[in-house]
């Protein structure tokens, strides 16, 4: 396991016996979410509370999107994406120990009135999109990486209702040239994406575009085109609207770099 992907991965090496699978009462394996390609559990890491993507590499599974994941989660460190503690391998699963995030996905916490209410935008929903931005900023800035599926279902919370970017399985690095579409959330993919046409980091901003319609209008976008922007909100300013407005530009090029976002919400103070 010592190279992968053409990647040299020792430095992501976990003993099998070191991370484990946790039953609930029922004696079945406590699942916390499900993805394109692989299946989160709850686990243990020497102990330690863990969440475990398991990749089984059977039914023709291609290994490099994991390899993929596990590579970009290695150099991917900041405070607000999901941390890759290593990887462990048992038969034909791969599995992924990761930050366990107690508060769920952005989008299960905009379904419920609780964490609905915690996530106003002038409580903790400006706060959210300032750390989904931050991190955003990193993986253009610092790695060069299109994210390609960021969504509200990608966007996980801790207990303190922080949020953390997650799920870079079809995550790749941009070179000189455009990149065709990957797999991505339809609901949240910009129209270059949707279309197979080449794309470029700004398909990331629209995609946050859409996460900034979630968090000002506080509900979930789960069909695609099924949102609008809030008509007279009581809390968002017609400056984050603005910005809003451009992020979900058609016109790849209108749409503002990741960089200007965190600018312009760190700017709304109101």
């Amino acid at each position: 396991m010592s190279r992968q992907w053409g990647l040299d991965t020792t430095s992501l090496q976990l003993e099998a016996k070191e991370l484990e699978l946790v039953t609930g009462r029922d004696g079945r394996l406590v699942e916390l979410g499900e993805g394109a390609y692989a299946v989160v559990y709850l686990g243990s890491l020497s102990g330690a509370q863990v969440a475990v993507k398991v990749y089984e590499l059977d039914h023709g599974m291609d290994a490099s999107v994991m390899w993929r994941e596990a590579a970009m989660l290695r150099d991917a460190v900041h405070d607000h994406i999901v941390p890759l503690y290593g990887v462990a391998v048992k038969g034909r699963m791969v599995m992924l120990a990761m930050k366990l995030m107690r508060g769920g996905t952005l989008r299960a916490a905009l379904q419920q009135a609780d964490k609905r209410e915690a996530l106003r935008w002038r409580a903790g929903g400006r706060q959210a999109a300032l750390e989904v931005a931050s991190a955003l900023v990193f993986l253009h800035t610092e790695l060069n990486v299109l994210h390609s599926d960021l969504s509200s279902s990608n966007v996980l919370l801790d207990a303190g209702l922080t949020a953390s970017i997650s799920d870079l399985g079809v995550a790749r690095f941009v070179g000189s040239s455009a990149l065709s579409a990957g797999a991505f959330c339809l609901t949240h993919a910009a129209p270059e994406q949707v279309l197979g046409q080449r794309c470029t980091l700004t398909a990331d901003i629209y995609s946050l575009g859409i996460l900034l319609v979630e968090l000002t209008t506080q509900q979930a976008v789960t069909r695609r085109g099924g949102w609008r922007l809030p008509l007279a909100p009581q809390e968002c300013s017609p400056a984050v609207l603005a910005l809003i407005e451009r992020c979900t530009a058609a016109d790849p090029l209108q749409r503002p770099p990741a960089t200007q976002v965190l600018q312009q919400l760190q700017e709304d103070v109101g």
